[in-house]
């Protein structure tokens, strides 16, 4: 499904909007998902997010209790993925920096300042003996 319905629980100001409490609130995820934001919006690809998109115009899953249930199995499978590479590479980041050190925000969960520069890093494959053999 392409909606998400929600109330506002308090008078809220959303892109410059007012929104009065108790308003209910229509999230269109399929028109969140088009050209105005990504140039290729039916593929997943990344050019897609070439540019910086707010977080909140990309929501493949919907949100709350009624999100999609696969949601839970991307997760996991992205865990398989990052494990799989930490496995077959060392990582190493470019001009001493870390993740540590990098600016982030904390708009209901912790992440990296997206306005900032992003952390270059370099994957070197672990058995690169056994690889150059090939």
């Amino acid at each position: 499904m392409d909606l998400v319905m929600s109330k506002a629980l308090e008078d809220e100001v959303i892109d410059g909007y007012p929104v009065k409490r108790g308003t209910n609130i229509i999230l269109n995820l399929g028109r969140m998902h088009r050209l105005e934001f990504f140039p290729k919006p039916n593929k997943f690809t990344f050019e897609n997010f070439a540019k910086n998109v707010p977080y909140r115009y990309f929501q493949p899953f919907g949100f709350g209790p009624r999100a999609c249930a696969g949601k839970y199995i991307a997760m996991v499978m992205m865990k398989v993925v990052l494990v799989t590479l930490l496995r077959r590479f060392h990582v190493q980041t470019l001009q001493g920096r870390c993740v540590e050190k990098m600016q982030k925000k904390n708009d209901l969960s912790l992440h990296p300042d997206e306005t900032r520069d992003r952390l270059e890093m370099i994957f070197t494959p672990r058995n690169s003996d056994k690889c150059l053999e090939r």
